[in-house]
Order: C-alpha cells, then structure tokens, then sequence
C-alpha cells in the first residue's frame, strides 16, 4: 500500500468514528507508527494511541528494561506525538510479568513524566487456570 492510501484509511477510519489506534515499532518496521503520526496531525486530542514495546523496528527481540525508555521516545517520535495513551510490553516470556527485572520502574517513570497515560501486556498465549 501506499503511503498516501495508507494515511487516507486512517482519515476515513476517523471520519467513520474510529478513535482507537493500536501500532507497534516492528509493524512495518517502524513504517506503521510513522504513517499514523502523519495521518493523526491535527487529530492528537481526539485519539487514543496504544504502542507496544519489545519487537524493535530493525526486527530484533529485547525485552530489556534497559532499552524500554529510548523504544517509548523512538515510538514518540515516529508518532509525531509527546505522549501514548497505553503502552504494551508485546509477548514477553511469562518471566518477565512479576516485575523482577524493572520494566515497571520504568514504565511508572515514563507515566510520571507524562511519556504515556498507562501501560499493560499483551500476551498470545493460552494459559489454562484451574482449582482443586
């Protein structure tokens, strides 16, 4: 698709009411969130921009805690926006949700700096819960 097709979907998405923009860095290796940011110009206030964090743009994995804070403000910056509504750590191992590791450090650093408005994970696996 092209660029300008690309940025006219969002447009008419947004004229049909849809409001809720969900990207991540390794969409389109980057392209995704640089094509909603143009799309979105004048539009910042009325959205909702959820990112996600963890699958870089070059096609790499890094749940590095280390490396979530420049993956939030390279996402900021190809968004053409100062702020994400949500942010998603994208898949990680299931290691990684206790906290151990300081990704929710940063994460409530970035929320106090006004960075994002909220943060969670997103998970593709199945996991089966049971009592006995």
């Amino acid at each position: 698709m092209a660029d300008t097709e690309a940025i006219t979907l969002v447009h008419e998405a947004f004229d049909r009411g849809i409001t809720f923009f969900d990207t991540a860095p390794n969409y389109g290796r980057g392209k995704s969130e640089e094509l909603l940011g143009k799309a979105l110009i004048g539009k910042r206030s009325e959205v909702v921009i959820n990112s996600k964090f963890g699958h870089t743009a070059d096609g790499r994995t890094d749940y590095s805690a280390d490396t979530l804070r420049t993956s939030v403000e390279q996402s900021l910056s190809r968004l053409q926006t100062d702020y994400l509504d949500s942010i998603l750590i994208h898949n990680p191992p299931f290691d990684y949700l206790d906290g151990k590791y300081g990704h929710y450090k940063v994460l409530e650093d970035l929320k106090s700096e006004g960075k994002i408005l909220a943060y969670g994970v997103s998970v593709d696996s199945t996991v089966t819960c049971w009592r006995s």
